[in-house]
C-alpha cells in the first residue's frame, strides 16, 4: 500500500505537469545505513527555459528517532547556469534554514556580492545534473560552490578511479572542502568525499542520479533511486 502511495504521487505531479507546460522529473529514494534500510526520500525537480524549482521530502532514521525533512529551492535558468533566488529546508526537530539569494542580489548590486555564483544545496544537486548539448561531456567535470547554514563549501567532481562496470552509468568523485571565502573558520569544517553514480537521460537533458555513497560516523550511507516519473513539455 506504500507503495501505491508513492507511485499515486508521481502520476498526480506528472499529470499536473503536463497542464503547466514545463519538464518534471520526480524520484523516490531508498535511504540505508550499512545496508539497514532508514527510510525515503521524494526529489521533484520542475524545469523550463527560464526557470527551476527543486523540492524534497524525506523521512529517515530509527523506530526511536525519525527526521522528517521538507525542503525547496528555486531561481532562474539560462542554459545550463543557474541562478538561485530562495531555498528553505525545515526539520522535524525545529531546524530550519533559508536563504534569499534575490534579496542579496539586489543589496549588492552595486557592489560584489557575497552569494553571487554560490549555489544552495538543491539548486547545487541540479546544476551537477543539467547534461550540455556535447555527448562527450561528463558531469564529472564541475567545482560548485555551496551555501551550508553560513559555511560557503567548494564540490568538486572527478571522474572516479574505478572502471564503471554498467556502461549507463557514470561514476563521480565528490570531494567537499571548505572556500577560502568562507565566512567560517576553515577548521571547524572538515574535507568529505562522496561517491555518485550518473544515468544519463535524453529527456530532460540530464545525468539522473542514480546512487549515492556517503561515509558516516556511524557507517556508510546510501541513496539509491527506486522509481522516477518523467514529463516533458
Amino acid at each position: 500500500m506504500r507503495g501505491l502511495g508513492y507511485l499515486s504521487i508521481l502520476i498526480a505531479s506528472v499529470a499536473f505537469c503536463a497542464q503547466a507546460q514545463a519538464e518534471l522529473l520526480v524520484s523516490r529514494y531508498a535511504v540505508s545505513l550499512g545496508g539497514v534500510p532508514m527510510g525515503e526520500a521524494i526529489l521533484h525537480a520542475t524545469i523550463d527555459a527560464k526557470h527551476y524549482k527543486m523540492e524534497i521530502t524525506a523521512d529517515v532514521g530509527t523506530l526511536l528517532n525519525n527526521t522528517k525533512v521538507q525542503g525547496e529551492a528555486s531561481g532562474s535558468r539560462t542554459g545550463p547556469k543557474l541562478t538561485p533566488e530562495r531555498y528553505k529546508l525545515v526539520m522535524s526537530d525545529g531546524q530550519e534554514s533559508s536563504v534569499d539569494f534575490a534579496a542579496s542580489a539586489a543589496a549588492g548590486a552595486k557592489t560584489a556580492s557575497p552569494l553571487r555564483g554560490v549555489l544552495d544545496p538543491l539548486s547545487a544537486l541540479l546544476a551537477a545534473s543539467i547534461r550540455p548539448a556535447s555527448e562527450s561531456a561528463t558531469p564529472c567535470d564541475k567545482v560548485l560552490t555551496i551555501l551550508m547554514s553560513r559555511a560557503k563549501i567548494d564540490a568538486s567532481l572527478h571522474p572516479a578511479a574505478e572502471e564503471q562496470r554498467d556502461p549507463r552509468l557514470v561514476t563521480c568523485r565528490v570531494n567537499f572542502a571548505p572556500n577560502a571565502n568562507s565566512s567560517v573558520n576553515g577548521a571547524q569544517l572538515q574535507n568529505v568525499q562522496w561517491e555518485v553514480n550518473f544515468q544519463k537521460l535524453n529527456k530532460p537533458q540530464l545525468w539522473l542520479v542514480e546512487q549515492v555513497s556517503l561515509p558516516t560516523d556511524l557507517g556508510t550511507v546510501t541513496i539509491n533511486r527506486v522509481e522516477t516519473a518523467i514529463s516533458g513539455s
